[in-house]
């Protein structure tokens, strides 16, 4: 039971709100979802997968396996890629920046930056990877030393 005018107020105050709420987030909805579709189409999911269906065939032959054997869309499809990026798009932008990114990348620049930014994103990856690989093995053997020396002087407990 409502104990007072003013809960009775807020309450119905928050269910009024409610309609206005949701044509907003449709509203935002309907932007994140036309972003979306600038950003990540079925021809890139293809461009980015052939590449790593590559990497994983590899992979595969390495393990004994046929190269076909690991593909990339026989762990995540193309449709939850897709979903879960649209939901981080309504996680992280307003409708009004949803809206300013895809004018942007109706742009000339922005059509641009779309067409690269997988290629980028790769290269990136591939030279972090170098350096993670070229370094990882001193960095071990540090770790490794100070291990060492921490448990020759750790008290012992017998």
């Amino acid at each position: 039971m409502i104990r007072s005018f003013g809960t009775l107020a807020v309450l119905v105050s928050l269910f009024l709100a409610l309609p206005a709420r949701a044509a907003d987030d449709a509203s935002k909805l309907k932007a994140a979802k036309a972003l979306e579709a600038q950003m990540f189409t079925p021809a890139q999911w293809k461009k980015m997968t052939d590449k790593l269906d590559a990497q994983l065939a590899m992979q595969a032959k390495s393990e004994d396996l046929a190269p076909d054997a690991l593909k990339v869309d026989s762990l995540v499809t193309y449709q939850e890629v897709a979903d879960f990026q649209l939901g981080l798009l309504m996680k992280y932008y307003s409708e009004e920046e949803l809206k300013a990114l895809s004018a942007f990348y109706r742009t000339p620049t922005g059509k641009r930056s779309l067409e690269i930014m997988p290629e980028l994103a790769q290269d990136l990856n591939g030279w972090m990877m170098a350096r993670f690989s070229q370094r990882m093995p001193a960095l071990l053997e540090k770790l490794r030393a100070s291990h060492a020396a921490s448990k020759a002087h750790a008290p012992s407990h017998r």
